[in-house]
């Protein structure tokens, strides 16, 4: 037998180890497509289904406006808030996805950090207008981060909220380059609903970021990425929409960092709604990420003499 067949008969004991040696069963792999097709179908209904209502609700706001039936338009504008309480008060989370604890070598200067993360904190921004619902999270065990910002009904209101997980960084050497991946789950769902002329807005987004407070510029962020992101501006229009456990492979670069360098590599969230009570306009925003790991690779920089 020659060398070749010979390594291509070793085997590999992480996947006899996984998978008992056998490849992916046709009936399992058939069970997980059937499943996935279901989910989207079941999420196509459901965002047909609210926009279908807010299509109806429109329509009737709009001929009762012109045929000056008060009642009627009372009715739609009440089943627009009727939709609003009901996603307020819906529940959503990315799916965790737990690894192995610690710091594990991938390369001669790299590591694939997971949770534990060395921090985690939820900010609710200065300036709220009114009583918007601002709820936020962070948990640095788990890597799940969320935050929701949802509209007052009765009066105007205007709130963001910024959730955060992140890693601390001395570099033994330098200068250096280093380059920061991640691939976070993100589920969303917003929704912005206007009528009469009234403004509203939703917005949300996730960043992946590296804070170094002595070299960075605005706010010590030396670079940043943003993935799943929103911004909804809007007068007269209806809107929702939401997904769950997408997955957004990110990545940044920083070069010439030194050892007198403290940094941060973090992931965040932050949702902001504004509006101005109904009849008139009603927002909402909520965002949930789960990050599985962080991955840093660290490069000395090669300079040429003369």
């Amino acid at each position: 037998m020659s060398k070749k067949n010979q390594r291509s008969r070793v085997p590999n004991t992480a996947l006899e180890f996984l998978r008992r040696g056998e490849k992916v069963p046709k009936a399992f792999l058939e069970r997980r497509i059937a499943a996935a097709k279901r989910q989207l179908a079941d999420r196509t209904r459901a965002r047909q289904a609210i926009s279908e209502r807010y299509a109806t609700d429109w329509s009737q706001i709009q001929q009762a406006s012109k045929d000056s039936d008060d009642l009627r338009a009372k009715r739609a504008m009440e089943d627009v808030l009727k939709i609003h309480k009901s996603l307020a008060k819906k529940k959503i989370a990315a799916s965790a996805r737990i690894g192995l604890g610690g710091i594990m070598s991938t390369s001669v200067f790299g590591v694939r950090i997971t949770p534990p993360f060395d921090y985690a904190f939820t900010l609710i921004e200065d300036g709220t207008v009114g009583g918007p619902t601002l709820d936020g999270s962070a948990y640095k065990n788990s890597g799940q981060i969320s935050t929701s910002a949802i509209t007052d009904d009765k009066a105007e209101s205007d709130g963001i909220v910024y959730s955060e997980v992140g890693v601390y960084l001395r570099p033994r050497f330098g200068p250096a380059t280093l380059v920061a991946r991640t691939s976070p789950l993100s589920t969303y769902q917003w929704w912005s609903n206007s009528i009469r002329d009234s403004r509203v807005v939703s917005w949300g987004a996730g960043t992946l970021g590296i804070y170094d407070p002595k070299i960075g510029k605005p706010y010590g962020v030396v670079s940043y990425t943003v993935f799943n992101d929103w911004f909804e501006n809007q007068v007269n229009n209806l809107q929702f929409d939401f997904a769950s456990d997408q997955v957004f492979p990110v990545s940044l670069q920083v070069d010439n960092f030194h050892p007198s360098d403290e940094l941060a590599v973090y992931v965040g969230t932050s949702t902001g709604a504004y509006g101005q009570g109904w009849p008139g306009s009603l927002a909402g925003a909520v965002m949930s990420v789960a990050v599985p790991s962080i991955t840093l690779e660290l490069g000395p920089v090669l300079t040429t003499e003369s």
